[in-house]
């Protein structure tokens, strides 16, 4: 049950309640936060609770019968917006536009809430931009804006629509995917794009999407389908001080040696990466993990079986930091195991591989094959904490939106 507060009659226009409020359907794959401005000749105040359903009936008459002015709509200072211009740039900030003006030949005009809209893509050789929706809408139109404007770290800046390639909408704030050296995340909620830095996912075989954690999820039916995110800067992370690697996983089966993430050389070379799996080397639910050096050398470590289930979302992760040489293996929040392997530069400029093995065989026929879902994908340019890796497990398990 919702309870509301009503200003005091004492109270200076602009007294504010900070509460949290975020606005969520089942299947909306964001959790945006929705503020609700109440205003009188005498007073003024934002309203915010926490919410999991449809606006349903909060007592508006009780509102309306003092004379206040209800409003409500997204934050847009609680939205990180990330563009990639025709040029190759990017430009990452907040947005200064509440609202993105639209025109459809089909609906008209459009004024669509930031928070409604979850990307943007140009479409070749048009004016036109494919507009994907936080419910899951899909639509084709042209900006009836000539600039959008942005709050960045070097300042306000305002590219003109025309040199808009593509635009990402995604949560920020201190429970958001924007942690310190979180530099990409693949949340497969519906599509393959990375939310962070833009990497996108190519799919191999027939990967679908099914129910996750938040939204949807990848869904790889075990007979070729997986994940490659070409080789980029940015997820070569062993080049720096640590990484972690982190997921949320729901195998069918235990019984095949599984692949959760694997860094790789070209389909049939002996050339890898550090790898991430389940259920080889120590039987069925075991982990296993070899971060493999820049020279080659290999530092595996394998648990015991039993510890990963099937047909139930898991959160996993693989974390090493460089200057104590520290690797740990994380389950739902703790700790697994743990081993020195003493200070080295692990190999991550291959490309990235989610689901799949293709050493020694084929892109089209891999080796081995993860059979499940796999949800909310995250790579960091550090070893998280362990506190840092509870409280992304703790934060879904209470049904909030992932902290990465």
């Amino acid at each position: 049950m919702t309870t509301w507060k009503r200003c005091p009659p004492n109270y200076l226009p602009g007294c504010q309640f900070k509460h949290s409020f975020d606005l969520q359907s089942r299947n909306e794959g964001f959790v945006h936060p929705v503020v609700f401005r109440l205003t009188s000749p005498k007073s003024s105040c934002t309203l915010t609770k926490q919410m999991k359903m449809i606006l349903r009936g909060f007592g508006l008459a009780y509102f309306l019968a003092f004379g206040l002015q209800l409003t409500w709509g997204a934050s847009t200072n609680s939205l990180r917006v990330m563009v990639e211009l025709r040029d190759g740039s990017r430009v990452v900030g907040t947005s200064l536009d509440e609202k993105y003006v639209f025109h459809s030949e089909i609906l008209g005009e459009l004024k669509l809430p930031l928070g409604r809209i979850r990307s943007l893509e140009s479409l070749p050789k048009t004016n036109l931009f494919k507009i994907d929706t936080i419910g899951g809408d899909q639509l084709t139109a042209v900006f009836a804006m000539k600039e959008i404007r942005l709050e960045t770290s070097f300042g306000k800046v305002s590219p003109s629509v025309e040199t808009i390639r593509r635009m990402l909408v995604t949560p920020s704030g201190p429970a958001d995917q924007t942690k310190l050296g979180l530099v990409a995340l693949w949340p497969g909620d519906g599509n393959y794009l990375d939310t962070i830095n833009g990497n996108s996912a190519m799919p191999v075989g027939e990967v679908s999407f099914n129910e996750g954690i938040h939204g949807q999820s990848f869904s790889f039916n075990g007979n070729g389908a997986y994940l490659r995110i070409p080789a980029n800067p940015t997820c070569d992370v062993g080049k720096g001080e640590g990484f972690t690697l982190e997921g949320w996983i729901n195998p069918v089966t235990l019984m095949r040696n599984m692949p959760v993430a694997e860094y790789t050389g070209n389909p049939g070379s002996s050339v890898s990466g550090v790898q991430f799996w389940i259920s080889i080397g120590g039987g069925p639910g075991c982990f296993y993990a070899n971060i493999v050096g820049s020279d080659g050398t290999g530092h595996m470590m394998t648990s015991s079986a039993g510890l990963v289930v099937a047909n139930v979302w898991q959160h996993v992760a693989l974390s090493y930091d460089k200057s104590s040489g520290m690797a740990v293996i994380y389950l739902n929040g703790n700790t697994v195991m743990s081993k020195n392997f003493d200070s080295f530069t692990a190999r991550t400029d291959l490309d990235l591989l989610l689901g799949a093995r293709i050493l020694f065989s084929s892109a089209s026929n891999p080796s081995d094959l993860f059979e499940g879902r796999l949800a909310e994908f995250g790579i960091y340019d550090r070893a998280l904490s362990a506190d840092e890796i509870q409280a992304i497990y703790a934060g879904a398990k209470d049904g909030v939106e992932s902290a990465h």
